[in-house]
């Protein structure tokens, strides 16, 4: 096998199914082996799982943390390359066979091009994902946000997942921006609340597994790199009339998630990296 795809997938019974349907409609089959690792699941994952047998295999991981369930994945499979999916994420015809070839050109990360999708998005969030389009994040070489690829020997070098919620900061941590690849002719869709109230929560748990991530990295000596320059690249949007209410509106969402992650954190309000 070039690739194994590990879907870890805690109770997502109800999204799955699309998830699979679309990773099985990427050919060539016998390039990747698809295994979802249900981890404390109590729904119906593993059965809408096991409907796609022999295509896809299924481990079940007892806990319900994610991190566990990727070192699960690891090791319940083989691949020259180990692609990283969210269990909500729908994939293009050719995402998977396209990443593959990218890295076997030699990167050590790589990705298709990220599609942002929101089902029926309040006028908040539209304005909201509109700056987020622009942004530094969707530069060429994006990786994660749902999809990540890395070469079998980046996941040998950089060891198991720790117990933080980041999974794919602190993979990416280990690879320079030179070293990422997208594959720019397909895509992967990453799905976004409808309302404002939504995004929040959302973020509260981005910016706290980044807050959690950053005092792991300094517990352990990881170098961060330099930081994707989103001050200057607001400031920008800020003195521009047309962009100015939505960029406020984004920085304002930004700050708020920021100090609650933290707060979050220190309080024990994040149970396996969802809010309480």
């Amino acid at each position: 096998m070039r690739a194994l795809v590990i879907i870890p997938a805690h109770n997502e019974g109800s999204i799955l199914e699309a998830t699979l349907e679309s990773i099985c409609l990427n050919k060539p089959y016998d390039m990747f082996d698809i295994l979802v690792v249900s981890n404390g699941s109590t729904d119906n994952t593993v059965d809408v799982a096991r409907r796609f047998a022999p295509r896809v295999r299924v481990v079940e991981c007892p806990e319900a943390a994610k991190w566990m369930a990727l070192n699960t994945g690891r090791t319940h499979g083989q691949g020259r390359h180990c692609i990283y999916l969210d269990a909500d994420v729908v994939v293009s015809r050719n995402a998977i066979s396209a990443t593959i070839a990218l890295l076997d050109t030699g990167v050590e990360a790589a990705a298709p091009q990220i599609r942002i999708e929101s089902d029926k998005p309040s006028f908040f969030v539209r304005a909201y994902l509109g700056i987020w389009r622009l942004s530094p994040y969707f530069a060429d070489g994006h990786v994660g946000a749902g999809f990540y690829a890395i070469h079998r020997d980046v996941a040998d070098r950089i060891g198991p997942f720790p117990d933080i919620i980041a999974d794919d900061q602190f993979v990416l941590a280990s690879i320079d921006t030179s070293d990422r690849a997208t594959a720019h002719n397909e895509w992967f869709v990453h799905r976004v609340p409808n309302t404002l109230r939504q995004i929040v929560r959302q973020e509260l748990r981005r910016e706290a597994g980044r807050s959690q991530f950053e005092a792991y990295a300094a517990t352990n000596k990881i170098d961060l790199g330099s930081a994707a320059p989103e001050s200057s690249w607001l400031a920008l949007l800020l003195r521009s009339p047309r962009h100015a209410p939505a960029a406020l509106l984004f920085l304002g969402t930004k700050l708020f998630a920021r100090f609650g992650g933290r707060y979050l954190l220190r309080t024990g309000r994040l149970d396996w990296g969802h809010v309480r």
